[in-house]
């Protein structure tokens, strides 16, 4: 289970870094039904299924599982988080499929 392998160009960082840290990254953050919330660095070019592949490296929820959505909307995994108006300081929010 996990996250199909990423092609060269879809590599993705993932921030290890304590979230008490301050660091100059831009920040999205996201809600889980437990109401635990992480916060993950992006880039506005990263694409629905790499913010998937993030929450993956975090928290080591398959891909197939998650369900990410904004303004009641699903992500799209082929379109980029700008192209789906998500901009720093978001709250996106996350369910698990069955």
């Amino acid at each position: 289970m996990g996250c199909a392998q990423p092609t060269q160009s879809d590599t993705v960082k993932v921030d290890e870094t304590n979230t008490t840290e301050q660091n100059n990254n831009p920040k999205i953050y996201i809600g889980m039904i437990s109401r635990k919330v992480i916060t993950l660095d992006y880039i506005s070019t990263d694409t629905g299924l790499q913010l998937k592949q993030k929450v993956f490296e975090k928290e080591q929820i398959p891909c197939e599982k998650q369900i990410i959505s904004f303004a009641s909307r699903m992500l799209d995994d082929t379109l980029t988080l700008a192209e789906q108006s998500i901009v720093q300081d978001n709250t996106l929010k996350l369910v698990l499929k069955k």
